[in-house]
């Protein structure tokens, strides 16, 4: 007797997707990040800074990556 239930395989093989580094899901984002992870990211290196005490002085600036 054949398993009825067995789902058919697919017709085209799916992409494997890149893993958050943050979350560790499947990411769907063109740079391989939710943007919710980002954001927590964000947050969480200006809260490390307002910890540290260093109120006044300004971020490092950040690479600029030009998408033209």
């Amino acid at each position: 007797m054949a398993n009825v239930n067995k789902k058919p395989d697919p017709l085209y093989p799916s992409t494997t997707r890149a893993l958050c580094p943050v979350c560790g899901q499947p990411s769907y984002s063109h740079e391989g990040i939710h943007p919710q992870c980002a954001m927590h990211i964000a947050d969480q290196i200006h809260i490390d800074r307002l910890k540290a005490g260093q109120f006044g002085q300004p971020a490092e600036p950040t690479p600029r990556t030009d998408h033209h």
